[in-house]
């Protein structure tokens, strides 16, 4: 920071890399002052006196990248908390929909570019303006900011978003599903036209949720009431932007779910995986390779002991430590 006849300049280094060396972490609550408090010497406001900017260099005066202070994201925000949700895509018109986090639109009718058409603008405003929304964790308005992460398909989905030839001819059409031949011949049999057009033997629609086989506005119409079943039922809370009011859904409505397996079951809740505990340390299960067989050291083995002493490949301490050939631990002994 210095100061010349234009007033202070604040540089810091262009294009700093993630894991520069030169960086630092910072305890928030080691800071004295909000940097809007922080005033010179002569009484004016740091963030006055370098014209609300912030000078990006690598020491090339044309390639200068002037950053505005604060950021307008904390403008938008207004003293919110801004929550960046990332947003995958996905579409589907061959093996049934069965599987919607936030179900958007369909139609028997229209192109996958079509009905992305119908989102495109609202995509676009929610990554350059963001909008409000309730946060239950903190219980208040917070401003999330949402960008589109990827478009997950299948292969023929995949082909018709991006303009590219079909793979609906080859053996093996698609990457994700078990349709498949060995043969090309073998694409005119009973059992692969069936899987194609999802059929049972008997003929019966084999697909779930299937947007070629249905009305759309059917389809539309029961995700839709599935989302609003799941909101209530996890105790969502329903937020007013006018008034600005907070209207939560009964917890005798969570009772109700909560206490009833099989209406967990009908939506597709299991507790006993949400709740399952991982004890540390943990045998990652993974075969052992024969070239990596060893016998157990003597010390661990002695006469009397009940205690069965086998090696393993692989071994978790925790979430993100795992102990494998060729990774060594330092143990202290008290």
């Amino acid at each position: 920071m210095f100061e010349d006849g234009n007033g202070v300049k604040i540089i810091i280094p262009k294009h700093i890399d993630f894991d520069e060396p030169i960086l630092t972490s910072v305890d928030v609550t080691s800071f004295h002052r909000d940097y809007s408090e922080i005033s010179l010497a002569d009484g004016r406001r740091l963030i006055d006196a370098c014209n609300h900017r912030v000078i990006q260099t690598n020491g090339c005066a044309e390639d200068d990248q002037v950053l505005c202070v604060p950021n307008p994201w904390r403008l938008k925000a207004n003293g919110k908390v801004i929550r960046h949700v990332p947003i995958t895509l996905y579409a589907d018109d061959t093996s049934g929909n069965e599987f919607n986090c936030h179900f958007l639109l369909t139609s028997n009718v229209a192109s996958v570019l079509e009905l992305s058409e119908q989102i495109v603008d609202e995509i676009n405003d929610m990554a350059l303006e963001g909008f409000t929304a309730y946060d239950s964790h903190i219980a208040e308005p917070a401003l999330v900011h949402s960008v589109v992460l990827c478009f997950l398909a299948d292969s023929p989905m995949h082909a018709e978003v991006t303009n590219t030839p079909n793979p609906g001819q080859s053996n093996h059409p698609c990457r994700m599903c078990t349709l498949s031949v060995k043969k090309k011949s073998m694409m005119k049999s009973v059992p692969y036209i069936q899987q194609f057009i999802q059929v049972d033997d008997l003929g019966h629609r084999a697909s779930i949720h299937s947007n070629r086989q249905s009305p759309g506005k059917d389809l539309a119409v029961t995700f839709d009431n599935y989302s609003s079943l799941k909101f209530l039922l996890s105790g969502g809370v329903m937020f007013d932007p006018h008034t600005g009011s907070t209207t939560p859904s009964s917890s005798e409505v969570q009772h109700a779910f909560v206490n009833n397996p099989i209406l967990q079951r009908a939506m597709g809740y299991n507790c006993t995986v949400t709740e399952e505990v991982v004890c540390y340390p943990l045998d990652v299960n993974i075969k052992l390779p024969k070239e990596d067989i060893v016998p157990a050291p003597n010390r661990l083995s002695f006469p009397g002991q009940n205690a069965s002493v086998a090696q393993v490949a692989q071994i978790k301490l925790s979430k993100h430590d795992l102990l494998r050939k060729g990774v060594f631990l330092a143990v202290i002994l008290r």
